[in-house]
């Protein structure tokens, strides 16, 4: 059985290695956690469809491998039609077609094992978090699944192995989440970041000038937003820009 994983939230800082995790079979999520059973990850996961094939209690890393190949065997999956018309064993390297992704965590139970791209895009956002000026930053599944319950601020947009993806800053609870101080900076962040996607740089502008007023307003992460305009007003990136950012103005 494989458990994939998706990101979820990058806690900023993180300087300590996992020592252990705990996926929930129900809720479908990981997490991990450092010796001192502090969280420092929490990720959302698919598992196997079959409940027979989901393991319950401790299991143990054999091997951890970064980029690996994926190897199909059609005599482990006996139910597949595919993998029958296939008729010999098929190895898919790294790349967009690996359907392992970039990281493969293999457990001490034949079969078994953690994969996905998680791990690569958790540690860009890690790397990211300071530019923000926000502790705790949250990838666009976690907005989907968390919104009803957490205050969530788009902050960005920024390109990934699986496409773009969208960053929300952690404002606060539910208490904050309704509050209208919230609301109004939600409203104006919606309204600045169609602008820069339509690279209406002096609509942006007028729009950083606004937010920077209200209650809550990050002064960082409009001195970040301000510099990316002033440079893409003098190198236009293009009609099909996707409004990602890209490490540009290292």
């Amino acid at each position: 059985m494989c458990i994939s994983v998706t990101p979820l939230l990058a806690i900023q800082p993180v300087n300590s290695k996992a020592a252990f995790v705990r996926i929930s079979l129900a809720g479908k999520f990981l997490e991990a956690f450092d010796m001192n059973t502090n969280l420092m990850v929490h990720f959302p996961c698919s598992i196997a469809q079959r409940v027979e094939k989901r393991p319950v209690g401790e299991l143990h890393v054999s091997v951890i491998a970064p980029n690996p190949n994926y190897s199909f065997d059609p005599e482990v999956f006996p139910e597949s039609a595919e993998g029958r018309a296939l008729g010999r064993k098929l190895i898919i390297p790294p790349g967009p077609n690996n359907p392992v992704g970039s990281a493969w965590i293999g457990l001490d139970k034949a079969g078994y094992g953690i994969h996905g791209d998680a791990p690569l895009l958790a540690e860009r956002i890690r790397s990211l978090a300071h530019r923000y000026g926000a502790p705790v930053l949250v990838a666009e599944e976690t907005r989907t699944l968390a919104d009803r319950n957490f205050a969530l601020l788009e902050i960005d947009t920024i390109a990934s192995g699986a496409g773009n993806t969208r960053l929300y800053a952690l404002m606060g609870n539910s208490g904050v989440l309704v509050s209208p101080k919230f609301r109004a900076l939600t409203v104006f962040h919606d309204h600045l970041f169609q602008a820069i996607r339509k690279q209406n740089w002096r609509l942006a502008r007028d729009l950083i000038i606004q937010c920077r007023r209200l209650s809550g307003a990050n002064q960082a992460l409009y001195d970040l937003h301000l510099a990316r305009i002033t440079y893409y007003e003098r190198n236009p990136p293009g009609m099909d820009w996707d409004g990602a950012f890209r490490p540009i103005l290292e």
